[in-house]
């Protein structure tokens, strides 16, 4: 942070989406950080796009995760 200030928003796991908060205007609220060995797979969104178009069930669990997302993160706004 340009200030120094940092603030622990959430942790994320196993099949966690990150960067949800960039979607809607390609502008990230937020970073992360690994507290350990960790893996990530970046998912260009136009190739998301794509192959939710083309398998119905793969877009059904995007939007799942999506979801999930969601309410976390309103879950952790009541929390704070």
């Amino acid at each position: 942070c340009e200030d120094g200030y940092e603030q622990v928003l959430d942790f994320a796991d196993t099949g966690d989406l990150l960067g949800c908060d960039g979607l809607a205007d390609g502008h990230y609220a937020s970073g992360t950080v690994a507290l350990e060995e960790s893996w990530v797979f970046a998912l260009p969104m136009a190739d998301v796009q794509r192959l939710c178009a083309q398998l119905p069930a793969l877009a059904l669990r995007w939007q799942a995760a999506m979801a999930r997302q969601i309410a976390r993160a309103g879950d952790r706004a009541w929390v704070m």
